[in-house]
């Protein structure tokens, strides 16, 4: 089995204070997946997500991040290959 994926977000900080502060993401990746012993079956998959957390500082250079996530894709499986 083989899982390939990749993603890249935007972050937007409406408000960064001196200890962090909320901020939103949107952005999008794909994926593949593939068998490597057996049937050999692959799945590519496409997806958009947007969500939004909350940064707290602890140093400058050291800070926690919590988010939540939502997405949603399409995924499209190719046959069996013989």
């Amino acid at each position: 089995m083989r899982f390939t994926q990749g993603s890249l977000a935007l972050r937007f900080t409406p408000y960064a204070g001196r200890f962090g502060g909320p901020f939103f993401i949107v952005g999008g990746g794909g994926s593949r997946f593939e068998t490597t012993e057996g049937p050999s079956v692959e799945q590519n998959q496409g997806n958009f997500e947007v969500g939004a957390g909350v940064q707290f500082w602890m140093t400058d250079k050291l800070g926690l991040s919590f988010e939540r996530a939502i997405s949603t894709g399409s995924a499209r499986t190719a046959s069996p290959i013989r």
